[in-house]
């Protein structure tokens, strides 16, 4: 992994995770990749909105 990768500890409910877990299977990445691909969806929906 490149060396500008930030790390940090992120807390959800069980159930957000259970839920990321399933989309994050459907979709053959891990958990920690389906958190990227949100973010990042959701910073381009909104950054466009500004």
């Amino acid at each position: 992994m490149s060396d500008n990768i930030k790390r940090f500890t992120l807390r959800m409910p069980e159930e957000l995770f259970d839920e990321l877990k399933e989309v994050a299977d459907n979709n053959f990445r891990p958990v920690s990749k389906e958190i990227l691909v949100a973010i990042r969806e959701y910073l381009d929906r909104h950054s466009s909105e500004g």
